[in-house]
């Protein structure tokens, strides 16, 4: 469905740029203000309007008005992103222009009751009558509820995309094929306008107009609709009483209007069609539900139907007709929607709405598309009551704000340095998701309340035509016309976008796997050649008498296959063989695609393989390689229903996902480890095997273990490929003799046999004992030949085995050889969302088009069997890779791109011209499979390594009927985590061993090098992303105990310290010594003085006042009970039902997040909710988290400049301290009217906020209730506190008990055997403290996961620690938490093992651990008051959830911690939720 409320709060770009509203004649005073512009303004045009006597800025404005788009763009750049426009005095045309989001974000959503229409817009827009457009308050609320309920019913879901697939197969594609036929230029601005005009009113009446034809008559009601649209923009340009006097006169575009008006009445007065359109659902409107509305009015039908047609016509058709113009200067973006597309299975006609939700890269374009050219340009408010805005400009009642969204897409402020850019990667998540951006920066969809209700609508409708448009033509946009928006509030193109179409050619993509057949002579022909040639001679070979061109051939043995290519390019493709007289060796060679069509295709019956190619590869019996006629076709028909079947497919999946779970990546991190240099066709080559054989036996040999030992039966496979080769050139004599390699051979097929015979015997005791019923999924292809009981039992191995693994082979060379084709996969992999780990499921692995494209380029320039052998019944005639005359001019460079067709998807490149997977009736049939299985393993490398292809080898084809490398692929591995230039730049500029000092060497000496000005930073700013695990390291290395030494003059020096007498001395022994320090207030001053920042005097009289208030509990209790029941619990129902993917972290972060709150001030800001709103509060505070990491691995005179200067994070520290600030002292003053209208209030449920400022003030010397700072800098911290450390720990919690499933069972018996017996508080309480086990989990996992992963403090006075270090005064001591709970020397050897039973002592009870060991909640005087208060929260939500609910952690995900002051997960907790039969009794 069209954007229905983006229209509705978004408007003309011109509304209030117009010309002045003063009585001169518009002509005469234009002509003037140019001739004053001329004398005032040397340049054309200058970054700030200049604000002139009398006209003010307006001559500056209408000199630009051809451009005024972007020209404000520069206007708000320059400015700070808002602007003051000063229009002529008494002219009522000053207006605040902005782009800032948090200026859109405060107008839109939290002061949103201040800003609205206004008159003002109403009497411009009157013609749309009483609409959801124009009006407010409860008129508005009132339509917009009862459009919320009809646009989202699931019926009218379903009835818009049938409508939009209808119109698709009955309207746009007949027109575009005949526009294709004929070859004529088309405005696609105007197909578009017209498919969603009709599409548009079906929706709403039922009826279609039809304009979308190829008559493309003119619609009356969509003329009006134009007519409207300029009348509007006039009233803007002209005065009020210009305008007003033709209105009434009925002159010029008035009168139009005027007609335009009439036209809506009289058409819109219309019955409906078929189906519960819009009009039908307004008509049966329930009125007890909507006080306001009255279904029974006409002209209440037509002002909400006739908003809803301007909204869901021209909103789409702007966006569309700009999308296809930058996809015309972008044809990579149209390569990469194009194979989404493919990826995606889509079906070419009724794309389903499951299909186009996976069309993330095409959303991602879409959204940039509308961010650049957003359909409506400008919106406008008005404020009812005066304001200040967060970026401090004060706006008056009823003045005129306008919103830039135009502006807005560009401002590099909010976007970055590329914003003028059009990148749909910025909308691409890090893990290949579609990237969320708040819609206060991205409001093409409106924001806060008047969200667009249609927006899903309007992205799947979109979706389905670029989809239908995009798979069926090609369209090219004509050149040399002007493409330029068009002044108005819709952001129309000024001349239409006029483009021809082209059908896209559609072809079945086939292939070929084929067996080597190149002639060879005997031996002594070598003597003769020698006799004959004493030099090389030209390239086309000769033909000898008697022995033909046979010697040519033998000189070139080694390097057959190019030459090969050259005597076909100069051959015209096909080349005749002459072999010795009467040895039978005579062959046509041709790679000519018309004569593989006729013989694989077109006269498939004539070529067989025959009695010669059955008689060399006999050790293959009677399978399906070598048998011809009917008997190949049963065993063919057996084998696709078998390998065809969906459990085969899905089981052939899971095989290969276990086997680079278990075997591949294990061993691959063993080499990465080790450095150790490995063949990589060699590791391909028994992965390929382990998983053919799982797949036909059922079995795992194991071949890819790190012992890499000898498999008897791969040995054999090798045996017979030589063996076969060797039989090219003689052996029927060695054969009989049992000599030389048909004694292999011999060997060989017995293996085979005895092998294989072992498998079936094993596998037919296991169909009986389980009396022929075998788990579906696990069927393996030899359970189904013997249900079958036609099996042949060697078909499948050599072929699957080795093509796999010399393709992968071949493709990590080329990889290696085109390192912009491995950025490009990688991207996009990235880009469509794949997990960092096995278990890529088909759906992700189709959307890798580019990724297969490389892969069938890869095959195609090494196809892994290089020669297919056939032989003719009859005599026949024939209709005449690397061939020029086949794939072009660059036929013989590796370039992915040639499969991509122009609109991005997977070209279909005939198989008689791409015959790696054989062609016609004899197409491989296990091509999807191996696709399949060759993209998992890829993906699954490039992900997580890199792989360096080994200099100095040689690498060169093999002579055998499968092409593989010669000398195998030697790589070395390493993990492809970090990017170490800038470092490694650093050494070999200081160092000449730069790699000996390097900190990714696994050494006790692998510490930071402490280079000359920089200090350690550099190795710790490579080792952030995991510099949690980093110091457990080195503190592990260094008695628990480390000096890191920062920058010089930087003040970053700091000792890192996890000994537990260090802790025990500075927190509690000599705590008086250690405080905060000023140097911490000052990094952590967005917290004021609360008792986060606090020392001495100060800290204690806020403890105190603290300890007594959190004494009365009750309140807290029933807080969280109450936001477990009405807010937690029914929104993991609704997921359960729904069956949705969640972050579990962000649902825990806003259930902590509203329970503090409520508990700080008694207000719900319901931040847990369906819609999971953003709050700003919530923003600020982390945006100020941000902030202050930043401030401790930067030093201090940058940050400082930063913040001075108002960039980077300090500015975004500045703007959430604003926040903090603003929204503080609402609820402060909100709650002391409160208290001065409630004298006797209840203390035991008082809120924290009440109770402080009801603080006695004379218990408490340095406390000042009446001080609004004091009471802001305690909410802001106890805020901090109490949301993020109680939601991080609950988040880990969850993960670890998915990964100790018997952690979780004996929690959940525990809770079973203590279930209280009533619903009491007591009883509740008592039963809380009974869960021991609970307890011991949950401080096991704070122990390996501290929600605060360091704490910090400064001696005042030098000291001595237990430990003999010497600590001089204000020195900064860290005391990391993380790598604490992780040292063997205070945990034992199992401290890293979550072990809940080391908390639980011999006689059951809860053990304890003192807390300068166990930290979490602090130690000594400042132990955390809230610790008792916070277990039994979580005890209350862990045990609610686990009684419900399954949660079910998604897999595949990366697990890891966020360096931060709170120690999140980086990419969240992913999981599922599913609903438990019964609650525990």
């Amino acid at each position: 469905m069209p954007s229905i409320n983006l229209f509705e709060d978004s408007f003309p770009g011109l509304a209030s740029h117009g010309p002045t509203r003063s009585a001169s004649k518009t002509l005469f005073t234009i002509f003037c203000l140019l001739i004053l512009h001329y004398l005032l303004f040397k340049k054309r045009y200058v970054r700030l309007l200049r604000n002139l006597p009398v006209l003010r800025m307006l001559p500056g404005l209408l000199m630009t008005l051809h451009r005024v788009h972007d020209f404000t763009v520069k206007i708000l750049e320059f400015s700070g992103m808002t602007f003051l426009f000063k229009g002529p005095p008494f002219a009522g045309m000053d207006m605040l222009l902005t782009a800032d989001p948090d200026n859109i974000h405060h107008i839109m959503s939290s002061n949103f009751s201040n800003y609205i229409k206004g008159p003002g817009l109403q009497e411009i827009f009157d013609v749309y009558g009483d609409g959801i457009f124009t009006t407010d308050s409860e008129m508005w609320k009132n339509l917009r509820k009862s459009s919320q309920a009809m646009l989202h019913h699931q019926e009218f879901q379903r009835f818009s995309v049938s409508t939009m697939t209808s119109k698709l197969k009955c309207g746009l594609v007949p027109l575009l094929n005949h526009f294709a036929v004929e070859g004529t230029a088309v405005d696609l601005q105007d197909v578009f306008g017209r498919l969603t005009f009709d599409t548009t009113l079906i929706l709403i009446t039922g009826s279609d107009p039809s304009s979308l034809s190829i008559e493309m008559h003119e619609d009356e009601l969509a003329k009006a609709l134009d007519d409207t649209g300029k009348g509007i923009l006039s009233r803007h340009v002209k005065p009020r009483f210009l305008w007003k006097m033709q209105n009434w006169m009925g002159l010029g575009q008035e009168k139009k209007m005027s007609q335009a008006n009439a036209t809506f009445d009289r058409l819109l007065d219309m019955t409906n069609g078929e189906g519960e359109d819009l009009l039908t659902s307004l008509m049966k409107l329930d009125t007890t539900k909507y006080k306001l509305l009255n279904p029974s009015d006409d002209k209440f039908l037509r002002d909400t139907i006739l908003t809803f047609i301007i909204a869901g016509r021209d909103t789409i058709a702007f966006t569309l007709s700009w999308f296809f113009w930058l996809l015309s200067e972008n044809p990579h973006v149209v390569a990469k929607i194009r194979q989404e597309i493919i990826d995606t299975d889509l079906p070419r006609t009724g794309n389903g709405q499951e299909n186009l939700d996976k069309l993330v890269y095409l959303q991602g374009a879409l959204f940039e598309a509308m961010r650049l050219y957003p359909p409506v340009s400008f919106g406008r408010k008005s404020p009812v009551k005066s304001d200040v805005l967060p970026s401090g400009h004060k706006v008056d009642a009823n003045s005129k704000i306008i919103i830039c969204l135009y502006a807005l897409g560009r401002m590099r402020a909010v976007w970055g340095k590329d914003a003028f850019k059009f990148k749909p990667e910025r909308w691409i998540a890090e893990n290949g998701g579609l990237r969320h951006e708040p819609s206060s920066k991205f409001i093409a969809f409106n924001s806060g309340p008047r969200t667009c209700l249609g927006k899903h609508l309007a992205i799947t409708q979109m979706k389905m035509v670029v989809v239908e448009i995009l798979q069926k033509y090609d369209v090219e946009v004509i050149k040399g016309q002007k493409i330029e928006p068009v002044l108005g509030f819709m952001l129309s193109m000024k001349h239409g976008l006029k483009v021809k179409v082209a059908k896209r050619p559609f072809y079945s993509n086939m292939a070929s796997i084929s067996l080597l057949e190149a002639s060879i002579a005997i031996l002594c022909f070598l003597i003769l050649f020698y006799l004959l040639f004493k030099k090389p001679h030209d390239r086309f070979p000769r033909n000898w008498p008697v022995v033909g061109m046979l010697p040519r051939l033998l000189v070139s043995l080694h390097q057959l296959y190019d030459y090969g290519v050259e005597i076909l390019e100069i051959s015209d493709l096909t080349f005749l063989f002459k072999g010795p007289r009467f040895f039978g060796m005579d062959m046509l060679f041709t790679v000519d695609p018309a004569n593989i069509l006729h013989i694989m295709s077109s006269n498939f019956s004539n070529y067989i393989k025959g009695s010669d190619f059955q008689d060399v590869f006999d050790v293959f019996g009677d399978g399906i390689i070598t048998t011809d006629s009917e008997l190949w076709k049963n065993l063919r028909k057996s084998y696709q229903a078998m390998v065809h079947h969906q459990e085969f497919q899905r089981f052939s999946m899971s095989t290969m996902i276990s086997k680079l779970k278990d075997g591949l990546v294990p061993l691959l991190n063993h080499f990465a480890e080790e450095g150790t240099t490995v063949d990589l066709q060699d590791l391909f080559g028994r992965l390929t095997f382990d998983t053919i054989l799982i797949l036909i036996t059922g079995s795992d040999p194991r071949s890819l273990s790190i012992e890499m030992h000898e498999d008897e039966l791969a040995k054999a496979l090798d045996d017979v490929g030589e063996g076969v080769l060797y039989r090219h050139i003689m052996w029927k004599l060695q054969n009989w003799m049992g000599l030389g390699q048909e004694k292999k051979m011999s060997q060989a097929n017995a293996t085979f046999d005895r092998v294989c015979s072992k498998y079936i015997s094993a596998k037919r005791e296991e169909i009986i004992r389980s009396q022929g019923v075998l788990n579906g999924e696990g069927e393996d292809l030899l359970t189904s030949f013997m249900k079958l009981d036609t099996a042949k039992y060697k078909l499948l191995m050599k072929p699957r085995r080795d093509t796999t693994a010399s393709a992968l082979s071949w493709f990590f060379w080329l990889l290696s050889e085109n390192p912009i084709v491995v950025a490009k996969i990688r991207q996009e992999i990235i880009d469509n969302d794949l997990p960092r780990t096995t278990g890529n499921g088909q759906e992700n692995l189709d959307k890798l088009v580019y990724l297969q494209a490389a892969l069938f380029e890869a095959m195609r320039l090494y196809p892994p069997v290089s020669f297919g052998r056939k032989s003719s019944v009859e005599s026949d005639v024939l209709p005449s890779g690397r061939m020029k005359a086949v794939w072009g001019e660059d036929a013989l460079q590796f370039k992915p791109e040639r499969w991509i067709t122009e609109n991005g998807g997977l070209k279909h490149d005939p198989s008689s011209k791409f015959l790696a997977f054989n062609s016609g009736p004899r197409t491989c049939l296990g091509k999807h499979l191996a696709i399949t299985q060759m993209k998992t393993v890829v993906v699954e490398i490039l992900q997580n390594y890199e792989v360096k292809v080994i200099k100095g080898q040689k690498i060169e084809p093999v002579l055998g009927f499968i092409l593989a490398m010669k000398h195998g692929l030697k790589v070395g591995l390493y993990e492809a985590l970090i990017d170490f230039f800038f470092f490694l730049t650093f050494c070999f500029l200081l160092n000449k061993k730069p790699f000996s000092y390097l900190p990714f060497q696994k050494t006790p000496k692998s510490y930071p090098w402490n280079w000359p000005v920089l200090g350690m930073l550099p190795g710790v700013l490579v080792r952030l992303h995991r510099i949690y695990d980093c110091s457990v390291e080195v503190l592990e290395n260094s008695n628990l105990t480390f000096q890191f030494k920062g920058p010089w003059f930087s003040g970053m020096d700091i000792l890192v310290t996890v000994v537990p007498a260090n802790i025990h001395y500075i927190l509690s022994s000599n705590f008086s010594n250690y405080i905060k320090g000023p140097e911490f207030q000052e990094i952590f001053e967005a917290y004021g003085d609360g008792i986060i920042n606090s020392d001495s005097e100060l800290w204690r009289n806020l403890r105190k006042s603290s300890q007594v208030i959190f004494s009365h509990q009750n309140f807290s209790k029933s807080t969280t009970r109450s936001k477990l029941k009405d807010g937690l619990l029914p929104l993991l129902s609704h997921f359960a039902d729904e069956e949705m993917v969640v972050d579990l972290q962000d649902v825990f972060q806003r259930f902590m997040f509203d329970t503090t709150f409520i508990f700080i001030t008694g207000s719900d800001p319901r931040s847990l909710s369906i819609e999971m709103p953003e709050v700003e509060f919530a923003k600020a505070l982390d945006d100020v988290g941000e902030a202050i990491v930043y401030r401790h691995i930067t030093p201090r005179f940058l940050w400082k400049l930063q913040k001075w200067i108002g960039i980077g994070t300090e500015k975004k520290m500045m703007k959430a301290n604003a926040v903090l600030d603003r929204v503080c002292a609402k609820y402060i003053s909100a709650k002391r009217e409160e208290i001065r209208s409630q004298e006797n209030a209840d203390e035991e449920s008082e809120d924290l906020l009440t109770s402080h400022i009801k603080l006695d003030a004379s218990k408490y010397e340095l406390l000042n209730p009446e001080d609004d700072k004091f009471l802001r800098d305690f909410t802001v911290g106890f805020m901090a506190a109490g949301r993020d450390s109680t939601a991080c720990t609950l988040t880990w919690f969850f993960w670890i008990l998915s990964e100790n499933p018997n952690v979780l069972s004996k929690i959940l018996q525990e809770i079973n055997e203590n279930a209280p017996k009533t619903r009491s508080d007591q009883d509740k309480s008592s039963y809380l403290n009974k869960l021991v086990y609970l307890h011991a989990a949950l401080s096991e996992s704070m122990r390996l996961y501290p929600p605060i992963p360091f704490e910090r403090k400064s001696p005042i006075k030098p000291d001595v620690l237990p430990s003999g270090h010497k600590v001089k005064s204000n020195i900064n001591i860290m005391i990391f938490l993380y790598a604490m709970g992780r040292m063997k020397d205070v945990w034992g050897e199992d401290a890293r093992e979550f072990k809940p039973e080391r908390w639980i002592s011999e006689t059951g009870g809860l053990r304890h651990e003192p807390s300068y060991k166990f930290l979490s909640f602090n130690a000594g005087p400042r132990t955390c008051l809230g610790k008792n208060l916070a277990m039994d929260l979580m005890k209350t939500v862990i045990v609610e959830i686990l009684q419900a609910y399954e949660i079910n952690v998604v897999s595949g995900q990366k697990i890891e911690a966020k360096p931060g002051l709170i120690l999140h997960m980086k990419h969240g907790l992913k999981v599922t939720t599913a609903k438990k039969c019964c609650s525990l009794e």
